[in-house]
């Protein structure tokens, strides 16, 4: 029984010792899969292993092997294990009948064989010293992946908030310009406005204070004369000197 402390002396590498012991036996196992996979016409070279190794064994090759074991499912059809020769069927019924059997028995026998071989793992791994620096790296493989992840995660953290910053400190220049902006529109407006009122002002008063010169001008463009002061022959009348006034005003605007 290889599940059992009685099948080795020691954990030397010596005939009877843990390692060697062993690794023959693994290597007898990946024997009989190679040579199922030859007489069935499989490729008996694509049947990989990996070593048990011995006492010296790296960690890491230490760990490929019970990897690769963990893992193990077997190719082997286990035809020995036929309840019926197919050459013995009467008709072909009986003989679809016999094969179904037949495989039902191989996949049974494929099932315990692998459990069987998983055990076997579970046992030697649990008696091998080897094995406990296999754990040891593990978890620093773990742990560097853990600090790795966490790096990993705050230099994410930190550019999100950089890149919250600079969208904020946008947002801040934006609306800086938008005001100046609102505030050099409004004294454009303011302007204008003052503008406006100022012609408005200058078209708007009496009589009186348009430029007297203004007002010769137009009376001599009319052909009229202002007692004592154009010199026509003819005097105005009160009503025609405020007509050429009003139509003097309007021409201003329009020029305005």
């Amino acid at each position: 029984d290889f599940c059992s402390s009685s099948c080795y002396e020691g954990f030397g590498d010596d005939a009877k010792g843990f390692f060697t012991v062993y690794r023959q036996l693994f290597e007898k196992i990946h024997h009989l899969e190679k040579q199922d996979a030859a007489l069935n016409g499989r490729d008996a070279d694509s049947i990989d292993t990996v070593s048990f190794g011995d006492s010296q064994t790296g960690v890491k090759e230490v760990r490929d092997f019970y990897e690769h074991w963990t893992g193990f499912s077997t190719r082997r059809n286990f035809a020995f294990v036929d309840k019926y020769h197919l050459a013995e069927a009467e008709n072909r019924r009986i003989r679809r009948l016999m094969e179904k059997e037949n495989e039902k028995e191989r996949k049974k026998k494929r099932r315990e064989y692998n459990e069987l071989v998983q055990h076997l793992v579970e046992f030697v791994q649990r008696k091998d010293k080897r094995y406990l620096m296999v754990k040891e790296l593990v978890q620093q493989e773990a742990e560097e992946r853990k600090k790795k992840e966490e790096e990993r995660l705050e230099v994410q953290r930190k550019a999100k908030e950089e890149r919250r910053k600079y969208m904020e400190s946008i947002e801040t220049e934006v609306v800086e310009v938008d005001n100046k902006l609102d505030e050099e529109y409004a004294m454009m407006e303011e302007r204008k406005r003052g503008k406006k009122k100022g012609r408005r002002g200058g078209k708007k008063g009496d009589v009186d204070k348009i430029d007297a010169e203004a007002v010769l001008a137009k009376l001599e463009e009319v052909g009229a004369s202002v007692s004592g002061g154009v010199g026509g022959e003819e005097e105005m009348t009160k009503e025609e000197v405020e007509a050429a006034l009003a139509e003097l005003a309007m021409e201003e605007q329009r020029m305005a």
